[in-house]
């Protein structure tokens, strides 16, 4: 009986040894496999809402960003809900959104860069702390 216990003690730890890198994994922010402008186009904004000329021939500006999303101070308390802050930098406050958030590539954490491995933990779902402002007028369909 002894034998059998120790031999299922095993299993259970080895089971649960197995499982926590599953679990660590499911904990992490997912970046999005679709780019940013794939998203905005579902979203039924044309390139010409960030990119202001069809066909566009710059990146997109970070005023335009702000313009929809609104300034730091509101992008902060829309993501206070992960840990740490990915919007909170003890370095600088003038990042561009662009550094971290493209277009036509995929998204990146610029605090990699010199903090290998960092990651950004969502500690619990919240409604949006503010929402978006209402998208500009004139804007054209996206066809």
């Amino acid at each position: 009986m002894r034998k059998l216990f120790g031999m299922l003690r095993r299993s259970l730890i080895a089971i649960l040894l197995l499982a926590a890198p599953i679990n660590l994994l499911a904990q992490q922010p997912q970046v999005q496999n679709q780019f940013l402008a794939d998203f905005h186009k579902t979203e039924g904004l044309a390139c010409i809402s960030c990119h202001k000329e069809d066909p566009p021939k710059s990146p997109a500006l970070d005023t335009t960003c702000i313009a929809c999303h609104g300034g730091l101070p509101v992008i902060v308390a829309r993501t206070d809900n992960y840990y740490p802050n990915p919007h909170v930098s003890p370095h600088s406050t003038d990042l561009k959104c662009t550094t971290c958030h493209h277009g036509h590539k995929a998204q990146e954490i610029s605090c990699t860069a010199c903090h290998a491995g960092k990651t950004f933990v969502k500690q619990y779902d919240k409604p949006q702390a503010a929402p978006n402002p209402p998208k500009p007028q004139g804007i054209p369909p996206n066809n």
